[in-house]
């Protein structure tokens, strides 16, 4: 039975609309879905009676977000649309307006209706960037990211995704960081960008939401275990586990908690009952017995049924730990035969390191000395291939994997690359090169704009070729 909040007839319909209002937000902090949905409809019914469109169209979203939590669709949309209409009856329509606007979008976000969403959000984040509300604007970006992947756009998807973190970082918001890597990583995931999204879904794992952290851990298995990294696979999958097992526990506490306010909201209203009805002792009473019969019937019921799920759990735990024995029994002998073979791959590892510690040593001291003569005037330029080969040992290969990624540079680009790498300036690069200083400036610009016909999705046009050079 639902306790329906009384309004004093005295008071004005604006006031008792506003306090109604006000006791909904309150229900929904605790749960109480029906007491929160009677509470607006009470307030809903006062809205004729009132000149307050802003009022009007918070209580109309509340009541749509309700529904549309339900799963009632189509009664979301209907007080959804209503709230639109009466933010645009504001004098100042504004901030109420877009989050109207938000409102109706998710809820055909939810009926899977992406063009209208994507019409409502775009008209939300429209305001919001008017007003320069950057809540809202991240919130925008959010959900148009959102519907365009449920459109399958994952290009402008990550784009939205994208702005939203930019948002965030701008404005230190570092408790959203989490979800918006998340949003980010589903959205490379659907592209197939598997390391990026394990990338991002890595990073979404620095946060205290439970959710978030058991979907990042799901989503790093699934990774991993397409990517062939069994290893990895089976770390994600134990934490995934892990966080599962949080995720129930924290589920159940939720509907212990809610279902001992409801019992609490019953007990009071019994106790009000019984003060009404002290006339009627003889009907409680035989009703009571009754209703405990009935109760320990059941309970009778479900203490069976209880016995008979357990055991049908032990035996499929029992069936777990078998394979889990047999599993480790396995991964023993594994080890215990790399054991054994460890002591030759270590005796073979350490002369391999050995020769190559040599061989970079001399190396070294035959390069070196080219390097060091570069910088320092007359500004000695070696031949092109000892440049080469000295910027490949002390940069990590960097001209053999810059020369197979771009194959179009010529030699002279090359050179300027590998110059750039080094650290050395655009100045030092032109007396080397034995060309102006302005001329130099051109010749990156144009070696930067090959490289960014690759590389657009990472970086933005007014990126310096140094950065570029720096992160290949």
């Amino acid at each position: 039975m639902i306790m329906l909040v009384g309004c004093n007839d005295s008071e004005e319909p604006l006031q008792q609309a506003h306090d109604l209002y006000e006791q909904s937000k309150q229900y929904k902090k605790e749960k109480d879905v029906e007491r929160q949905v009677t509470t607006l409809m009470q307030a809903y019914q006062l809205l004729p009676q009132i000149d307050d469109p802003a009022l009007a169209s918070q209580v109309c979203q509340a009541l749509g977000s309700a529904y549309m939590y339900r799963d009632l669709y189509d009664e979301s949309l209907a007080y959804s649309r209503e709230a639109v209409n009466y933010a645009l009856q504001e004098e100042h329509h504004g901030k109420q307006l877009s989050l109207a606007y938000s409102q109706l979008g998710r809820t055909f976000a939810e009926c899977y209706k992406a063009d209208s969403a994507q019409v409502y959000f775009e008209k939300a984040l429209n305001l919001a960037l008017l007003f320069r509300d950057t809540t809202e604007i991240a919130a925008g970006y959010g959900q148009l990211g959102v519907v365009s992947r449920l459109k399958d756009d994952y290009n402008n998807s990550l784009a939205y995704k994208q702005k939203q973190l930019a948002i965030y970082v701008l404005h230190g918001d570092t408790i959203y960081f989490p979800q918006a890597y998340y949003g980010i990583g589903s959205t490379y995931y659907s592209m197939g960008q598997l390391d990026s999204a394990k990338v991002c879904f890595e990073k979404a794992l620095h946060t205290g939401n439970i959710y978030t952290i058991h979907g990042a851990y799901k989503a790093l298995y699934l990774i991993s275990k397409k990517q062939g990294k069994l290893e990895d696979a089976i770390r994600y999958n134990d934490k995934f586990r892990d966080y599962a097992d949080s995720v129930s526990i924290h589920n159940r506490t939720e509907a212990v908690a809610e279902i001992q306010a409801k019992y609490d909201n019953e007990r009071l209203q019994n106790e009000q009952k019984t003060l009404e009805l002290q006339q009627s002792r003889t009907l409680l009473l035989m009703a009571f017995i009754l209703v405990a019969a009935l109760i320990i019937i059941i309970a009778f019921i479900f203490k069976l049924h209880r016995k008979d799920v357990e055991l049908q759990d032990a035996f499929g735990k029992l069936l777990e730990d078998e394979q889990i024995i047999f599993n480790s029994q396995k991964k023993l002998t594994e080890a215990q035969q790399t054991i054994k073979e460890m002591p030759d791959q270590i005796t073979a590892r350490n002369a391999a390191l050995e020769m190559q510690n040599v061989y970079m040593q001399d190396f070294f001291n035959s390069h070196y000395p080219i390097l060091k003569d570069i910088g320092n005037p007359p500004y000695h330029m070696p031949k092109p291939q000892l440049l080469f080969e000295a910027v490949d040992a002390m940069q990590l290969r960097f001209y053999s994997r810059l020369k197979a990624a771009y194959p179009n540079l010529s030699e002279r680009e090359f050179i300027i690359c590998c110059l750039v790498r080094l650290g050395y300036k655009t100045g030092v690069i032109a007396h080397v090169m034995h060309v102006e200083s302005n001329t130099m400036t051109k010749l990156k610009n144009d070696i930067k704009q090959k490289l960014l016909s690759k590389e657009s999705v990472r970086y933005a046009d007014k990126t310096k070729l140094d950065s570029i050079l720096k992160d290949f």
